[in-house]
Parts: structure tokens; C-alpha cells; sequence
């Protein structure tokens, strides 16, 4: 069966407790689950409040991408990640 990819834009802000993102976490997170990805920094706003935030773009199977939306909610400290599946092209 052939499993098709979605692309898949995450949108991350700051850690909600020091303010900051974990690159280290963050980036070992997407390592061990995707072969490929591109972050974009960027500042977000959150209930009215500013802070660093990142876009990651990935393609993959969606189940898998979901699976890493999950564990980056864990392991960052968010209340909630948003995301958003792009159109075919």
C-alpha cells in the first residue's frame, strides 16, 4: 500500500517557562523521527504576548507528522502547537 506524504507547516513558540525555544530538543526531536526539514525563525505572539517562535516545514506520511506534533508538545513545554497541511502542488 502505498502511504502518501503531506507537507506540513508547525508552528512552535517560546518554552512556557524560560521564554526561550530548546533548539536542542527541538532539533533532536525532528532528527530521530523525520529525514528532512527546514525551520524559519520568526516572533510570535501567544495571548497577547510576543516571543521567539519557529515555522518548521516537513513532508511526510501525516500520522507520523501528527506523532512528532505531539512529542514536540511534550518535550518544548507548549500548551499547544498549531499547524496547517499545504495544498498539493
Amino acid at each position: 500500500m502505498l502511504v502518501e506524504n503531506a507537507t506540513v507547516l508547525i508552528f512552535v513558540g517560546a518554552d512556557n517557562f524560560t521564554g526561550e525555544i530548546n533548539r536542542e530538543r527541538l532539533t533532536k526531536t525532528l532528527n530521530e523521527r523525520h529525514d528532512g526539514y527546514l525551520i524559519t525563525d520568526g516572533i510570535g505572539a501567544y495571548k497577547g504576548q510576543t516571543e521567539p517562535s519557529v515555522m518548521i516545514t516537513v513532508s511526510d506520511p501525516i500520522g507520523q507528522i501528527m506523532g512528532t506534533i505531539r512529542i514536540l508538545k511534550d518535550v518544548l513545554n507548549q500548551d499547544s502547537i498549531g499547524w496547517v497541511q499545504l495544498p498539493e502542488m
